[in-house]
């Protein structure tokens, strides 16, 4: 399910051009991948332009403006949190009536810097959607919050951070690593015969991706498929982002989410579906549950 330039669920700023091309920079050191690039697209209106654009100057955030596409609220409704739906019908009545749309793009970042990187871009953005504008989704991932909702995650994730005053060895509090999941992460999504995530990689993590099929097997009492999926990927993603140090969990080791559930073994695998150019492609692989 790679992204086509003529999807009408990706909007452009420009017709005929995609402001999303080219926003991935080569990592010529370690491995012949693009490193991820948070982009995100807001939506505004004209008369706010001039303070968003000196606010994304005053950061040093690459921006590009456009203006009204007719196909936004579609697209937004498209990407919408699977698992904590949040956009309403005011939001989409909002999001309809834009007439300014801007995406703003962060630097290409390793994996040693994805949450610094992650959480700043997340912050910004949540200072944007507290000045003009109106609405926001991730085109890195797929995904899409209501401003409110945004907003809350921004605030979780300033709230729970080292401050300046802790020691540099200061461990952020379990929240920090919830709200950039919930911010960037598009999970369960569903294709062919696989539930996957998307976004884990630009928080440095492979994502997680199970067949429907085994699922099935595994759990034949189940009364809804998507939510245990949802709440196996939810459980083991954070474990890994926020329990788990690198290098620790490795390919074939058990996970076990809890008593309800049957344990599971995860392989890992190279990111499939995708071109590695692509902004959904994760060049650290994913985790594939098996038996």
């Amino acid at each position: 399910m790679a992204k086509q330039d003529d999807d009408p669920t990706i909007p452009t700023a420009n017709p005929g051009s995609t402001p999303v091309s080219a926003v991935h920079e080569k990592d010529n050191v370690s491995k012949n991948y693009y490193l991820p690039k948070i982009v995100l697209c807001l939506l505004s209106d004209l008369e706010s332009k001039p303070r968003l654009e000196q606010m994304l100057t005053g950061e040093g955030i690459e921006h590009e403006f456009g203006e009204r596409d007719s196909r936004m609220d579609q697209a937004f409704v498209a990407v919408a949190s699977r698992t904590k739906p949040s956009l309403t019908q005011d939001d989409l009545d909002q999001i309809a009536d834009h007439s300014l749309v801007v995406y703003i793009l962060s630097d290409a970042y390793p994996k040693d810097k994805a949450f610094q990187a992650a959480s700043w871009f997340l912050l910004v953005a949540c200072k944007l959607l507290n000045a003009d504008a109106i609405a926001m989704k991730c085109e890195s991932s797929g995904i899409a919050h209501s401003r409110r909702r945004w907003i809350e995650l921004g605030e979780t994730c300033k709230r729970s951070r080292p401050s300046a005053s802790d020691s540099e060895d200061s461990e952020p509090s379990a929240g920090f690593y919830t709200s950039l999941f919930e911010a960037y992460v598009q999970y369960p999504i569903s294709s062919d015969d696989d539930y996957y995530s998307c976004g884990m990689h630009l928080l440095g993590k492979p994502d997680v991706i199970i067949a429907s099929s085994l699922l099935r097997d595994a759990l034949p009492e189940s009364d809804s498929l998507v939510a245990d999926v949802a709440y196996l990927f939810n459980a083991f993603c954070l474990y890994i982002l926020a329990e788990c140090s690198e290098g620790h969990f490795v390919s074939g080791s058990i996970f076990h989410p809890d008593l309800e559930l049957p344990s599971f073994r995860v392989i890992w695998e190279e990111c499939q579906g995708y071109p590695e150019d692509d902004l959904y492609f994760n060049p650290y692989g994913r985790w594939r549950f098996v038996i």
